[in-house]
């Protein structure tokens, strides 16, 4: 059997401080071609891509920014477009895979060795089906943008993505988790067995589902204190920024206590870690990654301004939601005393 062709897709928004691991990571575990579509982006996303297409011109992008021109309520659905597009151009590239991942999630084989065809083939045979990997959420980890380590502590999840075969299959509607297929169509889970997803969220794995397999996500959500604080502001710089409601604090190995860890054979991750040194070495792009960082860590910093000054604003319970688990809950503390406590804050919002 001929080895099929598998594509790796992404959305991606200001990730240039991420993107170079990211692809060479995917790259390594066997991932044939890469394709990021970039969507309101003001960092140096773009030149990192370009530089990294120059030396393996199985990587490319694409500006999706036209999907702005459309209505709002067409806009909000950017993903799933772009995804849509996705497969249609896949389809008639002649790819007999297909997989979308954000940038901080990593198709990772349970002992780092396994590339995604020989999972494919050890599972599927000659009968390709959909195979949905869980997330494993990666604590936060105590250096600001730290590559994988080995040994790293996660937690399991329900969420999960899949990797599926996108010819003589009916594919019905894409979605972010897991696609729509016909009826006949039955997916599997990373140790080969029928997949059971969530009665109430299909897009989820049922809680039976969710244990350990021989392959996954590693969904890296908080990376360390200072990047899950700059992640919390949504929009431009230059516009007005917002802070996202959906994160419900800070998760690390400092203040969790780690029950399970991803730990790989140790020479298997060294010549992991040597290759993905010499690929860095080679693109030549740490200062466009630099400027990057430093953009981050400005957003953490406005960002944090923002949460403590919630305290002011009559939102105490924001603040303290969004600092959990953070070194700032000490400060959060002190300005939440100087100003009477949540409950006096909540009696002068109210009356005001």
């Amino acid at each position: 059997m001929n080895k099929p062709r598998i594509r790796l897709c992404a959305v991606a928004k200001d990730e240039g401080p991420y993107l170079a691991e990211w692809v060479f990571h995917h790259l390594h575990v066997g991932f044939d071609q890469i394709h990021v579509l970039l969507n309101r982006t003001s960092d140096t996303s773009a030149a990192v891509l370009e530089r990294i297409g120059q030396a393996y011109p199985q990587v490319t992008f694409e500006f999706i920014d036209w999907v702005d021109l459309c209505d709002p309520s067409v806009g909000r659905k950017l993903q799933t477009i772009a995804y849509a597009k996705a497969l249609a151009d896949a389809r008639a590239a002649g790819v007999d895979w297909l997989m979308f991942l954000d940038i901080d999630e990593f198709w990772t084989a349970q002992d780092l060795a396994t590339r995604v065809d020989q999972l494919i083939a050890r599972l599927c045979g000659d009968t390709p089906r959909p195979i949905s990997f869980l997330w494993h959420c990666e604590l936060g980890q105590a250096q600001a943008f730290c590559p994988l380590q080995n040994g790293a502590g996660y937690e399991l999840s329900s969420h999960l993505k899949t990797l599926f075969p996108i010819q003589g299959i009916e594919i019905q509607h894409v979605r972010v988790h897991h696609p729509i297929f016909a009826r006949d169509v039955v997916p599997i889970d990373a140790d080969g067995h029928p997949m059971v997803y969530s009665e109430t969220q299909p897009e989820l794995a049922d809680s039976t589902a969710i244990a350990p397999r021989q392959a996954y996500v590693i969904h890296r959500m908080y990376r360390s204190e200072e990047e899950y604080l700059a992640l919390l502001l949504r929009g431009r710089p230059s516009g007005k920024q917002q802070l996202k409601t959906n994160r419900p604090g800070y998760r690390s190995h400092r203040n969790v206590k780690v029950g399970r860890r991803m730990v790989w054979p140790g020479e298997v991750f060294a010549a992991y870690d040597s290759a993905k040194r010499d690929f860095m070495q080679r693109l030549e792009i740490s200062a466009l990654i630099e400027r990057d960082r430093e953009a981050i860590r400005q957003r953490a910093a406005r960002a944090l301004s923002m949460l403590l000054a919630l305290v002011e604003q009559g939102d105490p319970d924001g603040a303290t939601r969004f600092l959990r688990g953070t070194r700032h809950e000490a400060a959060l503390a002190a300005r939440l005393a100087a100003h009477g406590g949540t409950e006096e804050l909540g009696r002068s919002a109210a009356s005001g």
